[in-house]
């Protein structure tokens, strides 16, 4: 898509400001038409104000960042989390379909966390999913793509950035390594544990890629060559601080498990990610501010 036209085209993203969102209406919004409904004008939990919204606006795309995606909230308080995460979907699939828009979606990784396979995992996969926003996420595709084909579903995996004042950085990856390094506090990771661990960035340009892709669902992150504990001490020695790796200790783990996703299939479409190592070494050269967290 060429910037003239796609400065024409309009973009509703909802959750624009969490820590998703908020960089992708950032990025995009020199090249299109950004419209960020707040909470107040776009109440996915009500399907009619869903539809008097999109109707109003009459966006060419969509792109669904909003959710309950906290693990424990899930697990707290279900009810509330499937009316945001599944039914608040459904409502704007539904008034995506009244106004012919395309819908771009986020679903989540954790819908592998129940595979016992060391394999990659594959977007066929056959699915069990053990925690409710695992269970949410794959119901959500679902319904979804029953209602919208034409829609895609993005699995994300666990992503990071550095602290942004500007747009907000929730805990991650990467920041609990620097302040593990920076007040000398003991962190673990599981030693059998393979996952994608994203550079946000690396999510935000590839998302305009996915506007002319074929429906579906699509891996969308970086994929593991190795455990979160073997990945926290290469951050270490990154970081020039190996001997603050006494400081990391392997979190005891029941039985391997491997939620690294396969990108054969986003690869098809000539999108790709960064493995993990790389996309924290991308990172580190291309931020300044990276020079506050010397240790």
């Amino acid at each position: 898509m060429n910037q003239i036209n796609a400065q024409r085209k309009k973009t509703l993203i909802t959750g624009a400001g969490g820590f998703l969102g908020s960089r992708i209406a950032q990025y995009y919004q020199r090249r299109y038409d950004c419209i960020t409904p707040t909470h107040k004008e776009l109440e996915i939990r009500d399907a009619e104000n869903c539809q008097q919204c999109l109707r109003f606006h009459s966006p060419d795309y969509v792109i669904h960042t909003a959710a309950i995606s906290d693990t424990g909230v899930c697990e707290a308080d279900p009810q509330l989390a499937y009316t945001v995460n599944v039914s608040g979907t459904e409502n704007l699939a539904r008034a995506c379909a009244s106004v012919k828009c395309r819908l771009i979606f986020m679903s989540s990784d954790q819908v592998y966390n129940g595979s016992h396979s060391m394999d990659k995992n594959r977007e066929s996969d056959q699915l069990s999913p053990i925690n409710v926003y695992g269970k949410q996420k794959l119901e959500m595709e679902y319904r979804v793509l029953e209602l919208l084909p034409d829609a895609a579903a993005l699995r994300l995996s666990w992503m990071y950035d550095l602290p942004n004042l500007q747009m907000g950085t929730k805990e991650n990856f990467l920041t609990r390594i620097l302040n593990a390094a920076a007040q000398d506090k003991e962190i673990s990771f599981s030693n059998a544990e393979y996952r994608g661990i994203t550079y946000v960035k690396e999510v935000v340009e590839n998302l305009e890629k996915m506007f002319e892709v074929p429906g579906g669902v699509y891996n969308f992150g970086s994929y593991a060559k190795e455990t979160t504990y073997i990945l926290a001490a290469k951050v270490f020695q990154m970081l020039g601080a190996v001997d603050k790796t006494k400081l990391l200790h392997q979190l005891p783990h029941a039985f391997p498990r491997n939620l690294s996703m396969d990108q054969t299939l986003l690869n098809q479409h000539q999108i790709y990610f960064s493995d993990n190592e790389s996309g924290i070494q991308r990172l580190f050269l291309s931020k300044a501010s990276l020079q506050s967290w010397k240790l």
